[in-house]
């Protein structure tokens, strides 16, 4: 298939760190949507509703109202949190770590991604409120980290 000049011009306008953002902003939502689909059967293996840990996430904006909370507005704001978590992950991978250790990437990429897991376990899952360990234990957030690294092993 050939290609016009026009087309030629539009690939070569766009800066290559908009590409790399781009490709990090698709491997980190990818590895979110992976996580929300995951932790949502994690929480129906545990005999919780499947909405149960995104209520948790939200509890930067709604506190301890999420501990009762149903299916509403609070579930979409606590999803929405963990794949804005993930696309940063992957935007970061992108912008900082992939230029630095661009020679070894494939190793690199399992060292970002246990850097990651240890800020989450540490800093990000607590943050959601005083219980919120018991809803993000590493049997639940381990795969999550997986599914990074799988996306994040796509990465161009």
């Amino acid at each position: 298939m050939r290609t016009s000049s026009s087309q030629v011009e539009r690939r070569q306008s766009l800066p290559r760190i908009v590409c790399k953002l781009w490709a990090g902003l698709a491997c980190g939502t990818l590895a979110g949507i992976i996580t929300l689909a995951w932790f949502a059967l994690h929480s129906l293996m545990r005999g919780e509703f499947w909405w149960s840990k995104f209520n948790v996430a939200a509890g930067w904006f709604y506190d301890v109202a999420v501990y009762h909370a149903g299916l509403s507005w609070v579930t979409l704001c606590g999803a929405s949190i963990i794949v804005v978590f993930y696309c940063l992950a992957g935007v970061c991978y992108a912008c900082g770590w992939e230029a630095l250790f661009r020679a070894r990437a494939f190793l690199t990429t399992f060292l970002f991604v246990a850097a990651v897991y240890i800020l989450a376990a540490y800093f990000f899952w607590p943050s959601f409120g005083p219980f919120a360990r018991l809803w993000f234990p590493w049997t639940a957030t381990m795969p999550a980290q997986v599914a990074l690294l799988a996306a994040l092993a796509r990465y161009p």
